[in-house]
């Protein structure tokens, strides 16, 4: 069993799947079931701040590129802009009808996407909290990422297809089938070549950008894929399950680097520190564990 390196406990509900770290590494932030938010010193777990975010669970997180913002999406449907540092609230982007499953920050700082249960993807601008574009799928819509360049925004569904959306144009691109069930998380390569997606079919897929097959299908969970992170050099990609293993993988060899059960409940986020060395990992025990990444490849070598 591995070891964490710290835990960082705050009495909160459990943790559905919202944790983010800062560019810089200094603040971790987590989202719960009850609606809180939490930020924290990283370095030495001392809990920062706490507010009732929102009136119901806080599904998806995601922190600006210069380390000022917070983004927030709950199923009271609502999405939130906070302050990362004083977690005051700036904005309230009003129109989902449904829960809002998953929210992300294009890197140029500008938008900001969310993806919710009503089945619509919503755009919009970060700054004045107007919705620059809406677009419909078919099912729900589990997961967003926007391209690491800002170009193109990657949705998954419910209906196990993955939506590519170029920004520059009110049509959906191209769609993706690979995924037999719900696709509940997808994350970009720091490069932008490679999408990662998995599923509740137990499978993570490794998509090649350029002409959208899929270049790889791994069996990997026993139960649903439910966190992807990729580190800052594209050399690994961690993948979490609700069945409490977490998986550690070197892209350039495919070689499973880590079997760890991880945690007593289902891990619902993960994410890397900014230098790569951390592992952060939430669930349902009510606490994050931050882990030591080489120590976690050590164990099995």
């Amino acid at each position: 069993m591995h070891h964490p390196i710290r835990t960082f406990r705050g009495r909160h509900t459990w943790i559905y799947a919202a944790i983010a770290t800062s560019p810089d590494g200094k603040t971790m932030a987590s989202g719960s079931y009850d609606g809180q938010i939490k930020t924290w010193d990283a370095r030495s777990g001392q809990l920062r701040q706490t507010v009732k975010a929102h009136t119901d669970a806080i599904e998806s997180f995601a922190i600006s590129q210069d380390g000022q913002l917070l983004v927030s999406g709950s199923w009271d449907n609502r999405v939130k802009v906070w302050d990362l540092k004083t977690l005051e609230q700036l904005h309230t982007f009003k129109g989902h009808r449904d829960d809002v499953k998953t929210v992300t920050i294009s890197s140029d700082g500008k938008w900001v996407a969310s993806g919710s249960a009503d089945r619509t993807i919503r755009l919009w601008q970060l700054e004045t909290g107007l919705e620059q574009s809406r677009w419909y799928r078919p099912a729900w819509v589990k997961t967003v990422a926007f391209s690491p360049d800002s170009r193109r925004l990657v949705s998954g569904s419910y209906d196990g297809c993955i939506h590519l959306q170029s920004l520059d144009t009110e049509k959906t691109s191209q769609t993706w089938i690979g995924h037999h069930d719900v696709v509940w998380a997808i994350a970009f390569s720091p490069n932008g070549q490679i999408l990662a997606s998995g599923g509740a079919d137990s499978s993570l897929r490794l998509w090649q950008m350029t002409d959208g097959i899929s270049q790889k299908s791994f069996a990997t969970h026993d139960d649903i894929v439910a966190s992807l992170a990729w580190s800052a050099d594209g050399h690994y990609l961690i993948s979490s399950s609700t069945n409490r293993s977490l998986k550690i993988w070197n892209i350039d060899t495919d070689e499973i680097l880590s079997r760890q059960i991880a945690s007593r409940h289902p891990i619902r986020a993960i994410a890397f520190s900014p230098d790569g060395s951390m592992i952060a990992i939430g669930s349902r025990d009510h606490a994050i564990q931050l882990c030591s990444l080489a120590e976690l490849i050590d164990m099995t070598h």
